[in-house]
């Protein structure tokens, strides 16, 4: 079943790492020099995204739908879309995946959330830091010293320059993007729009 999601909400995804490594270093990526998942990254353009469809789905058509309508009032830009892996042009491409889901801003990516299949399916994760070392190999991540643990939320946070990667673990693993430049210019267009309320607004 497709699902397209819009929503002023912003979900947020982080998660663990582990051992001291070569690549443990802090992180100094941009958003723009952020990894790409399969395809998907940060701060690409959605017009980047859809050749990643098979051209006879309609995902396409309902994505550029949903972002036409989220420049509008709520939203002020801002849309939450979950992807349908099964449209995707190449199915290799996500195998092993079980949900994606990307955050737009003026139809720029501003945060990606991949989720990987569930165990007995997927790997089960009893080491945060070993799947995060694994992440890290595989997409030029600090190593997990380099994370900080979130106490009570089984997950770890990298902290780069401009955005910030969360990763958790257990039976089902999931990694996310998160880059929150935008928001401040939405609640300036929330204010904007309130404001030419209060004066188009006749006794």
């Amino acid at each position: 079943m497709k699902h397209i999601l819009i929503s002023v909400t912003f979900l947020l995804l982080t998660i663990p790492a582990f051992g001291q490594t070569a690549n443990s270093q802090p992180c100094t990526l941009k958003p723009s020099q952020a990894p790409s998942v399969r395809g998907v990254r940060l701060d690409m353009m959605a017009d980047e995204l859809f050749p990643l469809f098979s051209s006879s789905t309609e995902d396409s058509a309902r994505i550029k739908q949903s972002l036409a309508a989220a420049e509008a009032y709520p939203n002020f830009g801002y849309a939450y879309i979950g992807l349908n892996l099964s449209d995707f042009a190449n199915r290799e491409q996500v195998a092993g995946i079980d949900y994606v889901s990307v955050g737009f801003f003026d139809r720029r990516v501003v945060s990606l959330t991949v989720q990987y299949e569930r165990f007995p399916k997927g790997a089960n994760w009893k080491n945060i830091d070993e799947l995060i070392q694994r992440f890290s190999d595989a997409f030029h991540l600090p190593g997990p010293n380099e994370w900080v643990n979130e106490p009570g939320l089984g997950r770890k946070i990298l902290r780069c320059n401009g955005f910030e990667v969360t990763v958790s673990h257990g039976e089902q693993a999931a990694i996310a993007f998160v880059n929150r430049d935008w928001q401040q210019t939405q609640k300036d267009r929330t204010a904007a729009f309130e404001e030419q309320r209060r004066r188009d607004f006749k006794p």
